[in-house]
Protein backbone atom coordinates (compact mmCIF):
# COMPACT_ATOMS: atom_id res chain seq x y z
CA UNK A 1 0.00 0.00 0.00
CA UNK A 2 1.29 3.58 -0.92
CA UNK A 3 0.01 6.45 1.25
CA UNK A 4 0.38 9.84 -0.58
CA UNK A 5 0.80 12.83 2.10
CA UNK A 6 0.01 16.47 1.93
CA UNK A 7 0.86 19.08 5.04
CA UNK A 8 -1.46 21.77 4.80
CA UNK A 9 0.20 24.61 6.72
CA UNK A 10 -1.80 28.11 7.79
CA UNK A 11 -0.04 31.36 8.87
CA UNK A 12 0.48 32.31 12.56
CA UNK A 13 -2.54 34.54 13.35
CA UNK A 14 -1.45 34.98 17.04
CA UNK A 15 -1.15 38.80 16.47
CA UNK A 16 -4.59 39.19 15.13
CA UNK A 17 -5.90 37.37 18.16
CA UNK A 18 -3.74 38.03 21.14
CA UNK A 19 -3.02 34.25 21.22
CA UNK A 20 0.32 33.37 23.65
CA UNK A 21 2.87 32.17 21.28
CA UNK A 22 2.23 27.85 21.64
CA UNK A 23 5.43 25.46 21.59
CA UNK A 24 4.81 23.75 17.85
CA UNK A 25 7.38 21.30 17.90
CA UNK A 26 5.39 18.91 20.76
CA UNK A 27 2.46 17.00 19.04
CA UNK A 28 -0.95 17.77 19.82
CA UNK A 29 -3.93 15.41 20.28
CA UNK A 30 -6.90 16.98 18.53
CA UNK A 31 -9.58 17.44 21.00
CA UNK A 32 -13.37 18.08 21.57
CA UNK A 33 -14.09 19.54 24.62
CA UNK A 34 -17.65 19.81 23.72
CA UNK A 35 -17.69 15.83 23.37
CA UNK A 36 -14.98 14.59 25.77
CA UNK A 37 -13.32 13.17 22.55
CA UNK A 38 -10.03 12.41 20.66
CA UNK A 39 -9.84 12.62 16.84
CA UNK A 40 -8.75 9.46 16.01
CA UNK A 41 -8.37 7.77 12.24
CA UNK A 42 -8.28 4.11 11.88
CA UNK A 43 -7.05 1.85 9.76
CA UNK A 44 -9.47 1.35 7.38
CA UNK A 45 -9.89 4.82 7.27
CA UNK A 46 -12.86 5.79 9.13
CA UNK A 47 -12.97 8.44 11.52
CA UNK A 48 -13.98 8.96 14.92
CA UNK A 49 -13.71 9.76 18.78
CA UNK A 50 -12.54 8.41 21.84
CA UNK A 51 -11.97 9.00 25.15
CA UNK A 52 -9.31 6.82 25.84
CA UNK A 53 -5.89 8.96 25.44
CA UNK A 54 -3.66 6.36 25.01
CA UNK A 55 -5.67 4.77 22.08
CA UNK A 56 -3.16 3.53 19.10
CA UNK A 57 -5.41 5.33 16.51
CA UNK A 58 -5.29 8.75 17.66
CA UNK A 59 -4.83 11.77 16.06
CA UNK A 60 -1.59 13.46 16.78
CA UNK A 61 -0.29 16.35 14.74
CA UNK A 62 2.98 18.07 14.98
CA UNK A 63 4.58 20.79 12.81
CA UNK A 64 8.61 20.91 11.37
CA UNK A 65 9.98 24.29 11.22
CA UNK A 66 7.92 27.38 9.77
CA UNK A 67 9.99 29.50 7.47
Amino acid sequence: MTWKREITTFPAMTEKFDLPMADYNQPKLLYCSNGGQFLRILPDGKVDGTRDRNDNHRCILSSDSFS
